[in-house]
């Protein structure tokens, strides 16, 4: 956990926070002077709180978002996240546009925890996959900023590219004299494909190849073995989940609570975007299956030729076959195969990817607390959960060690 203070906490905090606030705001959130052919142009900043009246940015959203290569920038995404995460009024989706087109977008929603209203990236909260804005240029991403830093509400921002131009530039503005950040790092691993399946492998160590193929036989055993990728038709998608929500709740995700027949909006989140990734093509269902039945299974897409894995489960009563492992090395094979450009694992980097790739992408969230009530309240509520996990921590630390001293 990495976090930085920017100033030193006066007091009274309200009283310096109002001062600031009266003496600083304007100047210190004008978007930088640039000579740019865009500089003249005259633009307007609206607040879209409404799920009807953001579904309908859509062709225009993804005008703009297309850029940047990434399904999780794109309105289908948002849309998808906004009807099933998002209580109505709750929306708070910043748009920067001229009088033709959108500039720049913040897909945001207002989030009650525990009493304290923050501003957070739609669905970033439970889907946990890196995110972003998105802009037309350098000088859209500062107005963009601006509106948001003038709403004044603490904000969760993650997880951006940690070397994005708006990572380094929410980074430039944290040091306005009226912010508090608390900054988290986080890793995704990833796979450039720029070889031949075959010089790929060989790449992969002995021992792992040898793992790989012991858990193959394995799996022999329990019966005969099949792998399947498929690019379902919209008509197909609610069979295909039916069965991917059953392989992932045999697992422990189901125990701890996580998969997506315990989240009922994961479940229709992921409900709602399948349906529409297949109308648009790209929607791919892989699957393991032993005489038949699928004990592994995973639901990605395939979008600006790259294959990214958005959920993965398997079944534990064949866990001796490791066939998560099994079906990820078929479904890369199949990214190689397609000569796509890369295979994006999402999610966290985690050890038993590592037989496949050393090369990880790195991520920052950033939290933001304005000087004002709410963003004092929220920056003490956060600390003390710091700090709670950071006693239970030391305590799991103590009792180990009092354990290996002191043995039964």
């Amino acid at each position: 956990m990495i976090w930085t203070m920017k100033q030193e906490i006066a007091k009274p905090l309200m009283r310096r926070a109002n001062t600031i606030a009266r003496t600083s705001t304007e100047e210190a959130l004008r978007p930088p002077r640039e000579d740019s052919r865009h500089s003249q142009e005259e633009y307007r900043v609206e607040i879209v709180n409404d799920v009807s009246e953001f579904l309908s940015l859509g062709d225009a959203w993804n005008r703009l978002a297309k850029k940047f290569q990434s399904p999780l920038l794109s309105h289908e995404w948002f849309a998808a996240c906004a009807r099933a995460f998002c209580p109505p009024t709750k929306l708070s989706v910043i748009v920067v546009r001229t009088a033709y087109e959108i500039i720049a977008a913040a897909p945001l929603a207002l989030v009650h925890a525990d009493g304290i209203e923050r501003l957070e990236l739609l669905g970033a909260s439970l889907l946990r996959e890196p995110c972003g804005f998105i802009y037309r240029d350098e000088e859209s991403l500062q107005r963009l900023l601006s509106a948001i830093h003038a709403i004044r509400k603490p904000m969760v921002v993650g997880r951006l590219s940690l070397n994005s131009l708006e990572s380094l530039s929410l980074k430039e503005r944290m040091r306005l004299p009226f912010v508090f950040t608390l900054k988290e790092p986080s890793w995704a691993p990833s796979i450039t494909i720029a070889s031949s399946w075959e010089e790929f492998e060989k790449g992969i160590s002995a021992s792992r190849r040898s793992s790989l193929r012991r858990a193959r036989r394995h799996a022999e055993e329990f019966g005969k073995v099949e792998f399947e990728i498929t690019a379902p038709k919209e008509a197909d998608v609610d069979n295909h989940l039916e069965e991917i929500f059953r392989v992932e709740a045999a697992g422990w995700k189901e125990r701890n609570g996580t998969s997506m027949q315990s989240i009922q909006e994961l479940k229709r989140f992921f409900s709602l975007y399948a349906h529409i990734a297949a109308c648009q093509g790209i929607l791919r269902t892989c699957y393991m299956r032993i005489n038949g039945n699928a004990v592994a299974a995973q639901l990605a897409v395939e979008y600006a030729e790259r294959f990214w894995t958005f959920k993965i489960g398997y079944d534990e009563a064949f866990a001796r076959c490791s066939p998560g492992t099994l079906l990820m090395h078929e479904a890369i094979r199949s990214a190689f195969d397609r000569r796509l450009k890369s295979f994006e694992f999402l999610g966290n980097d985690e050890p038993w990817i590592r037989i496949w790739t050393d090369n990880i992408y790195s991520f920052i969230t950033y939290r933001i607390y304005p000087w004002t009530i709410d963003g004092s309240l929220a920056l003490g509520q956060d600390m003390s959960i710091r700090l709670l996990r950071r006693f239970k921590a030391w305590q799991k630390r103590m009792n180990a060690r009092s354990a290996e001293h002191h043995p039964h």
